[in-house]
């Protein structure tokens, strides 16, 4: 952790200085993310042989 001191400035990225920015880049960090994850359960469906379901 950085100790901070009353009056010190804390730097914050500027593109993150606008919520929604921030929360555009989660919402699409978070797609890949599901993406991923669904491609891994895709994959170990066919290992296993198994019929794949909807």
């Amino acid at each position: 952790d950085i100790p901070l001191a009353p009056g010190d400035v804390v730097f914050v990225p500027q593109r993150w200085s606008v919520d929604d920015q921030f929360w555009d880049d989660w919402g699409y960090v978070q797609r890949i993310m599901n993406d991923v994850l669904f491609l891994d359960s895709f994959r170990d469906s066919l290992k296993k042989g198994g019929t794949l379901r909807n």
